[in-house]
């Protein structure tokens, strides 16, 4: 994750703001952008690194406090059942919940087979 500020000078300056561990549980192929909250909190989904076989998952990415380090939470992993797999849209703050869509329904890829309105906070 990664935020570009301007300089007064006009030139932009690129910091990151989280590294994703390659970890199994972690996110791996970010591929939509994120939303934030009032809070600051950033929102986002993931095509892979979910704990159900790489089906794909939606993080929380909470700002530190003062000087400290960005923390990372998967509120989803998704299953291939009801609640789709493959989300490579990104998400909508609505009404203080997170929607968005997935690509598919189960591994064989089948076209046209993917949720939405997918209510996950």
């Amino acid at each position: 994750m990664f935020e570009l500020t301007r300089a007064t000078t006009g030139a932009w300056s690129l910091t990151t703001l989280y590294s994703f561990s390659e970890q199994f549980n972690s996110p791996e192929t970010a591929y939509s952008g994120v939303v934030i909250n009032a809070t600051g909190d950033l929102f986002g989904t993931v095509y892979g690194g979910a704990a159900n076989g790489l089906l794909g998952n939606v993080y929380e990415l909470t700002p530190p406090s003062g000087s400290g380090t960005w923390t990372e939470s998967i509120l989803h992993n998704f299953t291939g059942g009801s609640d789709g797999e493959g989300p490579v849209g990104g998400l909508l703050l609505y009404r203080g919940a997170l929607v968005g869509t997935t690509s598919d329904c189960s591994q064989t890829l089948v076209i046209g087979c993917g949720s939405t309105d997918t209510s996950l906070r």
